[in-house]
């Protein structure tokens, strides 16, 4: 066994990524459904300038600017992809008192959770720590870009109701295909920005495979898949770039 101060870190990077589908219960998860909300737009997508790329995003060095930057990078991607506004904005290290009342419990759940109630994503002081404790500096906007890419893909899914997404008591093999279809909806956007000569795929696939084997303890199994299960499905979406290839309702 590790040591102790170990084992925590695994368990704060096994919460990365979840849905409020993922950490709350089935009353919950119901309230918070029909307490679903639009989300305004960033400036990326509504055409208001060009979007920056990751590695523009990586130049800055504060989470909050890295996070805004990588927010309208993969808004304005799919805001074209799927011919509606598409948006997460992103909340660093929001005192719990400030959270939606609807948001709170995913947020004290998870590092780093998209609530289905306003749409918007939720980072803890958590996630910030073990990112900049156990990803080299030249890569944490790959890490970032990693969770927010699958997080915005739970929003494309919700947008587009994805019919497995809008369950409000999923099966287990449900809400794998959900947490698997917003990894290869990741390695879609990846794909996009590496043709723009904005990102390294190697070094997306590298981080992802590095956060994924600390995600995959046993828990996390039943309901996000191994990690080579994980890792399959970004490679669907890294390999064209097709949400086809994710299965995505609009595209099949």
């Amino acid at each position: 066994m590790r040591v102790q101060a170990a084992r925590i870190g695994a368990l704060v990077l096994a919460a990365v990524l979840l849905l409020a589908a993922c950490t709350s219960s089935s009353a919950a998860r119901h309230a918070v459904t029909h307490a679903l909300v639009s989300t305004p737009a960033s400036s990326a997508s509504t055409g208001l300038g060009p979007p920056p790329t990751l590695t523009q995003c990586a130049r800055a060095t504060a989470v909050p600017a890295i996070t805004d930057c990588l927010r309208r990078s993969v808004a304005a991607f799919w805001s074209t992809e799927v011919r509606q506004p598409i948006d997460e904005p992103v909340h660093v290290e929001v005192p719990t008192a400030q959270v939606p009342e609807l948001c709170r419990r995913g947020v004290v759940a998870a590092p780093a959770f998209t609530c289905r109630a306003n749409l918007e994503l939720y980072v803890n002081t958590q996630l910030v720590q073990v990112i900049a404790t156990r990803v080299p500096a030249a890569q944490r906007a790959y890490a970032y870009a990693v969770v927010q890419a699958h997080e915005v893909g739970h929003v494309v899914q919700f947008r587009l109701h994805q019919p497995q997404s809008e369950n409000d008591v999923p099966t287990a093999a449900q809400t794998r295909f959900v947490e698997q279809q917003a990894d290869c909806l990741s390695g879609v956007w990846a794909r996009h920005e590496a043709a723009g000569g904005g990102l390294d795929v190697a070094a997306f696939r590298r981080v992802a495979a590095q956060l994924l084997a600390i995600l995959n303890v046993k828990a996390e199994q039943a309901t996000h898949g191994t990690t080579p299960q994980r890792l399959a499905a970004i490679d669907r979406g890294l390999r064209h770039g097709d949400p086809k290839d994710c299965q995505l309702v609009t595209f099949s």
